[in-house]
């Protein structure tokens, strides 16, 4: 495939810590935060290569949420701080910030003759959203995750970013696996405080 002799290095270091993050998120292993940033780090230099100006601002929200998520973790153990569940009324929160960032990111992005603006500003502005789930252990930012990066598939392929469009493949797949271990690890979580 002649694709992958046009990936550059920066392209498959992006790709490995970002998917080192992710697996390691879901292992609740403190050091995905460090990967989280590299990986940041290095899809921001591509993003402002591919004009997606929205997600350049998302990777400098995910560098400082890795700093964020490592003093969270680490503050009680990233394996003893317990996994939250969110209620409708939070849903409804995320939900509606989510959408006036979509809309409002979009019709900036618009203006600066972004690449797919509005699509690129959901995807930015509902990272951002789970995200901050994700650092504060909601169950949650998993679902939102699956969606976020089935649409980053298309996203990344459109601007010929193949290999970052096959890592959110593989994201989406390590989402569903996300959610249902720590839905688990949530449920272990609830019949021990019950027994007590």
């Amino acid at each position: 495939m002649a694709w992958i002799e046009n990936i550059s290095w920066l392209e498959w270091f992006a790709f490995t810590t970002s998917l080192l993050y992710t697996w390691l998120a879901a292992k609740e292993n403190i050091w995905c935060w460090l990967f989280g940033g590299l990986g940041a780090a290095a899809t921001m230099i591509l993003c402002i290569e591919g004009l997606l100006y929205s997600d350049v601002i998302l990777q400098i929200y995910y560098i400082i949420m890795a700093i964020y998520g490592w003093l969270q973790w680490k503050k009680q153990g990233s394996n003893t701080k317990p996994i939250l569940r969110m209620n409708v009324k939070l849903h409804s929160i995320i939900m509606a910030i989510g959408v006036i960032g979509l809309f409002a990111l979009g019709a900036f992005w618009k203006i600066w003759g972004a690449a797919l603006p509005y699509l690129d500003a959901g995807i930015t502005s509902f990272s951002i959203l789970a995200t901050w789930l994700i650092a504060r252990k909601y169950l949650e930012n998993w679902v939102y995750f699956i969606m976020i990066d089935a649409v980053s598939i298309f996203l990344f392929a459109s601007r010929g970013m193949y290999l970052l469009a096959f890592l959110f493949v593989i994201y989406t797949f390590l989402a569903t696996y996300g959610y249902f271990k720590w839905k688990k690890i949530w449920k272990k979580q609830v019949m021990f405080v019950a027994s007590r």
